[in-house]
């Protein structure tokens, strides 16, 4: 079967690592998969060149007509079956485009927010066939006062890490057990609480503590940590910028602090260190209660708990063992919940119930 994926973004974040692992395990189990891009050409092009098809289309209103003829043209010629879209903007333009054409659309849900209740959006949702989401969190925050014709096309399929049968367990191998290494991976903005985390390991921090950054620092957030970590002279601190090889990341820390100030819709990064063995401390304020079972796979805080953090930093500092039985529950759980294997086996479902 051949599907279509838009993806609108004019940066690179959660929802676009997302499609962009959708469109890769559709590709490799036999789908002709077509990209349709729409932003940040260079970003997303780059990230998207190994797919099969791919395309940049400006979807915009001042440039309706020809938008709509090249996507019906796509749609047409190379019997495009299902349309999946990663953002709400493009949806009313893609609905026109497919009157007429025997196509169904998925609307993915990759956010925490509400659905909206006026009656233009009331009309374009009873044109979409499916509503995705990649939690039962967004799920309930879009299900907040919805009609019940709508919740009949609600569903959720969890997004996973690629399978990698390569992807062995890092902490157990590791050879220095007497340095404790916290480590951080994501954007470097407000939202996601880093700054909280410098402040809880400046409480744990030792000769043998360290904490390594990776992820995109020339941010103006990045700048305000890095002038926190100067004026209270924290010590090994290392910031890595962009970090390519992220196996390499995991086998260098202890353990994953995910921070997140903000409801989190999923949690890839998490899920991802613990596909390796290496346990994750999270706040609990959105999705990440639904992969992490506190104290056994994984360890909860309060969002923005400072002295969660060090609570549960020092539970795993001086107990190389407990580190290990964490990260190994922590491996089983994803691999058993949230690969990209079983996002196609949730995903055959949802194409069954549009297409019957």
């Amino acid at each position: 079967m051949n599907v279509m994926h838009i993806i609108s973004a004019k940066t690179w974040g959660g929802g676009e690592t997302a499609a962009l692992s959708m469109c890769k395990t559709l590709q490799r189990n036999g789908y002709g998969v077509y990209a349709v891009l729409d932003g940040n050409e260079k970003v997303l092009r780059s990230k998207f060149a190994d797919i099969g098809f791919v395309k940049h289309i400006k979807m915009r209103w001042g440039n309706l007509w020809t938008c709509i003829r090249e996507l019906r043209s796509l749609i047409r010629d190379n019997n495009i079956k299902v349309i999946h879209t990663h953002t709400g903007r493009v949806i009313p333009i893609i609905i026109i485009a497919m009157i007429g054409l025997p196509v169904k659309i998925i609307a993915y849900r990759h956010n925490a927010i509400k659905n909206k209740k006026d009656i233009i959006h009331r009309l374009i949702y009873k044109r979409i066939d499916a509503f995705v989401c990649v939690s039962n969190f967004v799920k309930s925050c879009q299900e907040f006062d919805m009609p019940e014709w709508m919740k009949e096309k609600f569903y959720v399929v969890y997004n996973g890490v690629t399978d990698n049968p390569d992807a062995h367990v890092v902490l157990e191998k590791k050879t220095n057990r007497d340095d404790f290494v916290i480590g951080y991976a994501g954007r470097i903005v407000e939202n996601k609480g880093l700054l909280y985390l410098v402040k809880a390991f400046e409480k744990i921090s030792g000769n043998n503590s360290v904490l390594k950054i990776a992820g995109d620092d020339s941010t103006e957030y990045a700048d305000k940590v890095k002038q926190y970590i100067e004026e209270r002279k924290i010590d090994k601190v290392e910031w890595l910028g962009y970090v390519k090889d992220m196996k390499g990341f995991y086998k260098k820390i202890d353990v994953m602090v995910c921070p997140s100030i903000v409801r989190e819709a999923f949690g890839l990064s998490a899920c991802e260190a613990m596909y390796y063995g290496v346990p994750v401390i999270s706040s609990n304020n959105g999705a990440q209660v639904e992969i992490i079972d506190d104290g056994v796979n994984g360890m909860l805080v309060d969002s923005g708990s400072i002295d969660g953090l060090v609570l549960a930093l020092e539970k795993l500092k001086d107990d190389y063992a407990k580190r290990v039985k964490i990260g190994m529950d922590g491996r089983i759980k994803i691999k058993t919940c949230f690969t990209m294997s079983k996002w196609l086996e949730n995903m055959k479902n949802v194409y069954a119930d549009i297409l019957k």
